[in-house]
């Protein structure tokens, strides 16, 4: 006789691997900066500051030396780890399920990912260590700030006026054209789909923002657009989202190595541990960064 419904000894079927739960898995800004190896604590870069001509204005005139004037910036490392057990049973108590050994790795590699952004992030926006000694802080510049409402009055998301800005300020600064980098988020991409009619252009952009919904790893009005979802708000108000531009050479990544152990822990009953550490830092080499506060509200 047929029934409606299922018998209870009909069994429950099951993935026998694990799925990455929905993350950011690669980096976005390690690519655009400068990446070097620091094997000591810290290191410096040193900086040959600007210099000028004086006019001659006799002939055999005693040559009048100039003091070249240098400063350093610091990158300093910090250490971090992750590492995660699998008990000595679990390849018995998840019966045909695999072990996630592999899983483990793959997001720790998607964790350093994660972890070098933020680093950069901070760099590109924070205080830089400067001084003979490396003990001397450095705040972000005022005048490489572009205030939220600086185009209408009012509290604005990113405009075209803020992107013509923050060229304006690069040029001031004598940036050079090339490796010019912008990064935003979803809400500011949204923004410029909405607002800015250039960035649906194939006059004022190669391939128009509507083909692919985003301007991530296009060229559009002298930068190379980044999309990056974890900027920082501003600390006084959290609907503002500060997006960044910057110049590839003057921001360092320090890499320290990477390093990942798969071991048994006989201290804690043969789990199986999973650990990957790494020492890593960054640092801005010259203040040619620009922070664009975009309102999201």
């Amino acid at each position: 006789m047929s029934t409606s419904t299922i018998p209870e000894h009909f069994p429950d079927t099951y993935s026998n691997s694990f799925d990455m739960a929905l993350q950011q898995a690669d980096s976005r800004l390690l690519s655009a900066v400068i990446r070097d190896t620091v094997l000591g604590d810290r290191k410096w870069y040193n900086i040959y500051d600007e210099t000028a001509f004086k006019r001659v204005t006799g002939r055999y005139q005693q040559t009048l030396n100039d003091d070249h004037t240098t400063s350093k910036v610091w990158v300093q490392t910090e250490k971090w780890d992750n590492a995660p057990l699998i008990d000595e049973w679990d390849d018995k108590d998840l019966d045909s399920i695999v072990l996630p050994t592999s899983d483990v790795v793959m997001a720790q590699a998607s964790a350093y990912a994660r972890l070098a952004d933020e680093i950069l992030r901070d760099a590109i926006k924070g205080t830089r260590i400067t001084g003979e000694t490396g003990t001397t802080t450095e705040a972000f510049p005022a005048a490489n700030e572009i205030a939220v409402d600086s185009t209408t009055g009012s509290n604005t998301g990113l405009d075209l006026g803020k992107v013509a800005e923050t060229a304006r300020i690069m040029d001031s600064l004598y940036v050079p054209k090339n490796d010019r980098y912008f990064v935003i988020g979803s809400k500011q991409v949204a923004d410029l789909i909405n607002n800015v009619s250039e960035s649906k252009s194939r006059d004022f952009v190669t391939e128009s923002i509507l083909s692919t919904g985003t301007l991530h790893g296009k060229t559009w009005l002298g930068f190379n657009w980044i999309q990056y979802e974890d900027l920082s708000t501003d600390s006084g108000d959290v609907s503002v989202r500060e997006c960044l531009a910057f110049y590839k050479p003057h921001i360092c990544f320090g890499d320290g190595e990477r390093r990942t152990d798969i071991r048994v822990r006989y201290d804690l009953s043969d789990a199986l541990e999973v650990r990957t550490r790494t020492r890593l830092g960054a640092c801005r080499k010259q203040n040619s960064s620009i922070i664009i506060n975009c309102e999201e509200a």
